[in-house]
């Protein structure tokens, strides 16, 4: 398995980013993995193509969060946790999973569909610049593969049970605002760190993006 994020394949819907090369590399691992299963070899391939997690690289928890407004198709306002996509692999890696060799599957929180979804969007004018797309939502499938059965109220509790329990810096639990005059100086330091950490962690990962960019240019090609 490799991965390719979401919107990877469209330059994250920038256009004049200069992330063009980056982006043409992912088309070339979803490639890869199709023409290697379509080889008749015994080797079985599969892309993984992740939305928002709450990695270092994303920026952290609210970072992430924040991203998956823009690049979720469902769960927006919903990081996923890594350890679902590793969920993901590793059914592929032991042959449990459902999805068939050559596919490419993009993980949404802690659901699954297929990249056609996007693909067979890919060339309409209207989706241009677009980084989220529209999926059917009898298309979520679970870590396997399988229908995950959901329902428009479905997902919104859980949109609101993550945003219950990861409250943005300056929220509570539960989504109400903290008394500035009540709170420890302990816990305004500590919002005050993790505010500015995720928002280091956001610039960082820009960065790396703007850095590659600058790297791997339209003057290697």
């Amino acid at each position: 398995s490799d991965l390719a994020p979401v919107g990877g394949f469209d330059d994250f819907g920038l256009g004049a980013s200069n992330l063009h090369v980056y982006c043409a590399t992912k088309a070339y691992v979803d490639a890869l993995a199709r023409c290697a299963t379509a080889a008749g070899t015994t080797v079985r391939a599969y892309v993984v193509t992740p939305s928002a997690y709450a990695t270092e690289m994303a920026g952290g928890l609210d970072a992430s969060a924040e991203e998956s407004t823009v690049v979720n198709s469902w769960f927006k306002g919903a990081a996923g946790d890594p350890d679902d996509v590793a969920r993901v692999v590793e059914a592929m890696i032991d042959n449990s999973t459902l999805w068939a060799p050559g596919s490419n599957v993009v993980c949404e929180y802690k659901f699954t569909y297929d990249a056609h979804q996007r693909y067979r969007q890919l060339y309409a004018p209207e989706a241009r610049g677009r980084i989220a797309v529209d999926v059917p939502l009898d298309a979520l499938k679970d870590f396997r593969g399988d229908d995950a059965h959901l329902t428009p109220d479905a997902v919104d509790a859980i949109v609101r049970d993550f945003q219950a329990k990861h409250p943005p810096p300056g929220r509570g639990v539960g989504g109400e605002d903290y008394d500035a005059g009540s709170s420890s100086s302990s816990s305004s330091s500590e919002k005050q760190n993790g505010a500015s950490s995720s928002e280091e962690g956001a610039n960082r990962r820009n960065d790396i993006w703007r850095g590659a960019a600058t790297t791997h240019g339209a003057d290697d090609l």
